[in-house]
């Protein structure tokens, strides 16, 4: 549930509209808390950083079952054109994500949150949820302080977004 986690960051900016159009064409949409939040920095809400660190861990954890469906990777190109960047699939591959960037640049509960709900939803786009992209994701949410409990709500929520 996203309506207790905080909304804004340390500096006092709404955390911005964040995939509003990357899950536009979800057949459950995102909360109304979601779509109604202000943009903030990038065409899609988040900070250079953020997007930098969220397509990465996307692409990452979309990859880490050593199979990157097509629909995996129109869901990464949809964000990445969403939010404005200039990074393409190809940088993706050659780039690393650190879980320990994840933290700083992702501040807040919030943010974090949403990164976990936004991949459970991406890796489950093409059907299969593999042993390893679970793993990948438990470890995340681990390093982000998710309780087993909340780890349990996102995936329900995120299950509950059908991805077309």
């Amino acid at each position: 549930m996203l309506g207790g986690v905080e909304s804004c960051d340390a500096r006092g900016f709404d955390r911005g509209r964040f995939f509003v159009g990357w899950w536009a064409g979800l057949g459950g949409g995102l909360p109304v808390a979601l779509r109604a939040m202000e943009q903030r920095q990038s065409a899609g809400g988040l900070t250079p950083e953020e997007v930098d660190v969220f397509a990465r861990g996307l692409y990452y954890l979309a990859s880490v079952d050593n199979h990157l469906d097509e629909r995996e990777v129109k869901l990464i190109e949809e964000f990445l054109s969403e939010t404005g960047s200039g990074l393409t699939l190809e940088e993706l591959k050659t780039r690393q994500f650190s879980l320990y960037e994840a933290v700083q640049v992702l501040e807040t509960t919030y943010m974090r949150r949403i990164f976990v709900k936004a991949a459970i939803a991406l890796v489950h786009s093409d059907g299969v949820y593999t042993d390893e992209e679970r793993r990948a994701l438990g470890t995340v949410a681990d390093v982000f302080g998710l309780s087993n409990a909340e780890f349990g709500d996102l995936e329900q929520e995120a299950r509950r977004l059908e991805l077309q």
